[in-house]
């Protein structure tokens, strides 16, 4: 029994607690596993929502040109003598147009910049330019640079996000900067007179 008292004693004393130093060092390297998971998901996350947008973004765009080319093919068709490029102008390039909405097609001769003006809205019917529903983040706007000569029609659709001004060269028709890393995407076709 006093032998077993000594070695419990002794037990006992060895066992006092960890060392101050040891609880600091355990608790940085749990906080610093815990941070690179949070680092991880929040990098995954913000990709994600990034992909999403981009994704939104190039089907708003390919509806801009599936707009115009469908307004091409139902005036060709609904005109005597046909004509598909009767509301086309070769001034007015800079154009909004939806499939089931407020504003069909409409060309103005220069961009404008004014604030919402190509923002979109989402209805039961699809996006629109309506400003009586809520905007979305994406704003729409379709050059269409149409040659009466050569009777084509170059049509680029634009889609911009998370801002109300777009890339600076798309306010002259231009490509070069609208890119998913700027928030912006488009779409681009040539119609020609296909009969």
């Amino acid at each position: 029994m006093f032998f077993q008292k000594m070695i419990q004693n002794k037990i006992f004393k060895k066992q006092k607690g960890a060392l101050l130093i040891e609880v600091i060092l355990s608790i940085f390297v749990i906080t610093t596993g815990l941070l690179a998971v949070m680092q991880l998901i929040t990098n995954s996350l913000n990709d994600s929502f990034r992909n999403r947008d981009i994704i939104l973004a190039t089907g708003l765009a390919q509806e801009g040109v599936e707009i115009v080319r469908n307004l091409r093919d139902n005036t060709w068709l609904s005109t005597t003598p046909p004509n598909p490029f009767r509301y086309f102008s070769s001034a007015s390039k800079f154009c909004r147009a939806e499939f089931l909405g407020f504003v069909p097609f409409s060309c103005v001769t220069s961009f404008v910049s004014t604030s919402n003006i190509y923002r979109l809205s989402l209805s039961s019917s699809g996006y629109t330019y309506s400003s009586v529903l809520s905007y979305t983040k994406f704003s729409r706007m379709i050059y269409v640079d149409y040659q009466a000569s050569t009777e084509q029609a170059l049509v680029i659709s634009f889609v911009w996000w998370g801002g109300i001004d777009p890339p600076t060269s798309v306010a002259t028709g231009g490509k070069t900067d609208c890119t998913p890393a700027n928030k912006c995407v488009f779409a681009d076709m040539i119609l020609t007179k296909w009969k």
